[in-house]
């Protein structure tokens, strides 16, 4: 959050919160969704599919680098979207 403070307009998240404790991730999601709602721009990458429904606006799947699937997270469930990365 030290890019936010320092008025980065893009922040790139890579799995953030893979090392912390139930509690640390809920402040770092939630810091996110106020970054987000502050208007900065965000690409969150991560594998727990849980944690990018809380924070996602749009969902992209990739595989070996390429766009396999792109949807608005609003539009899928849980279940979908791990599915489709199983699939992918």
């Amino acid at each position: 959050m030290r890019a936010v403070y320092f008025g980065t307009s893009v922040l790139l998240l890579d799995e953030p919160t893979v090392s912390l404790s139930a509690r640390e991730t809920s402040n770092v999601l939630a810091a996110v969704v106020e970054s987000r709602n502050r208007g900065l721009g965000i690409l969150y990458i991560d594998h727990n599919v849980s944690h990018v429904l809380r924070i996602a606006d749009r969902i992209i799947v990739l595989e070996h680098a390429r766009l396999t699937k792109q949807m608005k997270a609003a539009d899928v469930t849980e279940n979908d979207v791990s599915s489709m990365l199983v699939s992918s």
